[in-house]
Formats: C-alpha cells, sequence, structure tokens
C-alpha cells in the first residue's frame, strides 16, 4: 500500500540549503545541502517518522492533501495566516524559496506492533 504525502521544501538564505518538512506526519522535518539532498533526506525522515507514529499509535496517518492542487490551497491559506506583531517584512516571500512536492511512501512494508 502506498500512501502520498505533500512536501514543503523551503530556501533557507541563512545556512544555504534547503529545510522540508510534511505537514500529515507528526514531527516529520529535516533539511538538505540542495534540493536533491534535501529530498533524500525527507524521505528517510518519512520513514522513520511513520515508523514512530506507528508504533505510538497502530495507524498510519492519512494525508490530508492528496493532489498538489489541495497542497497549493493549503500552503496559500498557511501564507495568510497573521501572527500577532507580525511585519510584511516578516511575510514577504519569494516563490523561487518554495518548493512544493507530493512524495509517494510505500507504507506496506511498516507492520503494526503487537501490543501487549
Amino acid at each position: 500500500m502506498k500512501r502520498t504525502y505533500l512536501c514543503l521544501f523551503v530556501k533557507d538564505h541563512e545556512v544555504g540549503g534547503f529545510s522540508v518538512f510534511t505537514p500529515d506526519i507528526p514531527s516529520c522535518g529535516t533539511s538538505g545541502d540542495d534540493i536533491v539532498d534535501a529530498r533524500a533526506m525527507i524521505r528517510e525522515c518519512m520513514d522513520l517518522c511513520l515508523e514512530g507514529v506507528l508504533e505510538d499509535t497502530g495507524v498510519v496517518p492519512e494525508p490530508k492533501m492528496a493532489t498538489f492542487a489541495e497542497a497549493l490551497e493549503w500552503f496559500q491559506e498557511l501564507m495568510n495566516y497573521e501572527l500577532e506583531g507580525e511585519t510584511e517584512e516578516d511575510r514577504a516571500f519569494n516563490q523561487d524559496d518554495l518548493h512544493i512536492e507530493m512524495v509517494e511512501v510505500d507504507v506496506s512494508r511498516l507492520t503494526t506492533p503487537a501490543r501487549g
């Protein structure tokens, strides 16, 4: 069985490379020196986090977004969310700084842990 999850890659101008996270998988975030490295790192991170969630809850989380269009809509809503004390400069965003991918993961190799 395979599931497809949204991954957000954000260019990090301060240290270089990309930070990447998967909103539908708890605590799933990492970084890479470039987009290729970030892709490899997030795939590994997704596997580890899914194993942890499965161990903790007994279930693999369902993706909340199944298409790129849903992911883009979610991200646009996120970008419109205002934090208290936030300035326009804080909210500056360059589309070149963001890369969105839907990443497929084979979850059939994960097994439900024995409960005892």
